[in-house]
Formats: C-alpha cells, structure tokens, sequence
C-alpha cells in the first residue's frame, strides 16, 4: 500500500501568501503601467501633435543641469506663476542621467502616427491602419495634414520629439520636455512640470520655453 502523503499545514500557508504577494505584484505593476499611460495621455495625446519622432529626446538632445536652478525657478515663476520645489526639481535633475530613451510605442501614441526619419512621407495605408475606427470626416482632415506634410521639404516638416517622463524619487512629480525646431529657424519648445494628484497627473506649470 502508497502511504497517504501528509500536507503539512504550513506548505498550504506558505503557498497562500506567495500567491498573495504575486497577486499584488501584479496589481501594482498594472497600477504603474496605468498611472504612466496617464501622464503620457496628459503630456503628449493631449496636444494633438499629428507627427511624432519615434525616438525621444535622450540627455544628449536635452540639457537639465543643476547649475541653471535659478533660470529654472525665475521661468517656473514667469510662466507659471508658482514656486518651484528645489530639492524636488534637483531629483529629477539627476534622474534626467538615466532615463528611458526606448522608442515610442504605437499603443502609447494612439493619436499620433510615428515618424522614422524626416525624409520618408508618411504613408496614407499606416495611417488609415492606426485611424481604422475614425470617422470619414475626421480622417479626411487627416489625409489633407499628411498631405501638407508629405509636399514639404524635409527640413520644413513639423515633426514634434519628445522625452520620456522623468520623475522625481517619489514618482508625484515628472517633467516632459518637447521641442519641434524646423526650418532651420522655425518652432519651438518647453519644459514642463506635471504633478500627480487626486489619482491623475495634471499639468503643474511651465519651467522653461522657447522659440527659435
């Protein structure tokens, strides 16, 4: 005869709370996906920018720099009419070092359509692929944007680059930086600030902008 294998009481425990921590794993990771899909819909999807470099801006296109924190208070108050947070704004100083540059993603970009390089025309059959459930209408209006941007030199085109957030250690506050310099002297940009409040990210003020 088998002898009856004994579960001893605290294997079942134990198996509890590891399905308890991997469900809350779990949770949270979903919970982060969902908060940082927010701030790019608050930062980005919210501008209504038709074209989009697939690359963002890295530290080597953009410039935080802990030296610059008196422009970075005084264009915080000029623009924005508040106080800048110092030691919050040195934080993601220093974390601007190590930040994502990996490519923008079609499903983080539901708005936009990603360009690859300057130099290709964007294609009207991706276009029509990402926008399949746009109206007639709606989608005329962005056949005649595609249109406009296919005609045009390359260095004429209005491509917008941004950067991925970058957070301060506490992940309530992140800035975005966008720019979208053409023709040799045409477009411009800004740095901004965004806070994570009431379970949502607002935009908390302007640090920097500029036109070219």
């Amino acid at each position: 005869m088998h002898k009856k294998i004994q579960h001893h009481p605290y294997l079942k425990i134990l198996g509890l709370l590891l399905f308890l921590v991997l469900q809350l794993s779990i949770s949270s990771a979903q919970g982060q996906t969902k908060e940082y899909q927010n701030l790019i819909d608050t930062a980005v999807n919210s501008r209504s920018d038709l074209f989009i470099f697939v690359k963002p801006l890295t530290r080597f296109d953009f410039t935080l720099d802990k030296s610059n924190m008196r422009n970075y208070v005084e264009g915080f108050e000029r623009w924005s009419s508040k106080q800048l947070d110092t030691a919050m704004f040195l934080q993601i100083i220093e974390n601007s070092k190590i930040n994502d540059s990996s490519d923008w993603k079609e499903s983080e970009l539901p708005l936009a359509l990603l360009i690859h390089d300057r130099d290709e025309d964007v294609s009207k059959k991706y276009a029509a692929k990402k926008f399949s459930q746009m109206g007639k209408a709606e989608f005329y209006s962005i056949r005649k944007r595609i249109n406009k941007f296919n005609s045009a030199f390359a260095q004429d085109r209005e491509i917008n680059y941004f950067t991925r957030p970058i957070f301060d250690n506490s992940h309530n506050f992140a800035v975005v930086q966008w720019d979208n310099g053409h023709s040799w002297l045409g477009g411009g940009g800004e740095t901004i600030l965004y806070e994570f409040k009431n379970n949502t990210w607002h935009k908390a003020g302007v640090i920097e902008h500029w036109k070219y």
